[in-house]
């Protein structure tokens, strides 16, 4: 996600004019998708136990997006943790 905001801000400093206009579209739909999709991970950071601040470890090169996949995918605590029961049981 922090990816994205980069990208989209490099993107309009070393664009020209005309190019901006054709791709604004693009760029409003990637900023309008950052708050949900920032918002499911912190969810699913909380199904698996951990803080909302892990996501800043995807700024780490290379190992941090790897990492974020990793907790993404794993399984969620099978008993209550500090932010309610899990929802499987």
């Amino acid at each position: 996600m922090i990816f994205m905001i980069v990208a989209v801000f490099v993107w309009f400093i070393s664009s020209s004019s005309l190019e901006t206009l054709s791709l604004i579209p693009a760029a409003i739909y990637i900023l309008a998708m950052i708050i949900p999709s920032l918002a499911v991970t912190v969810r699913r950071f909380h199904d698996v136990g951990k803080s909302e601040w892990m996501c800043l470890i995807s700024l780490i090169p290379i190992i941090g997006p790897i990492w974020i996949l990793i907790l993404l995918c794993t399984d969620s605590d099978s008993e209550e943790n500090n932010w309610g029961v899990n929802p499987k049981i």
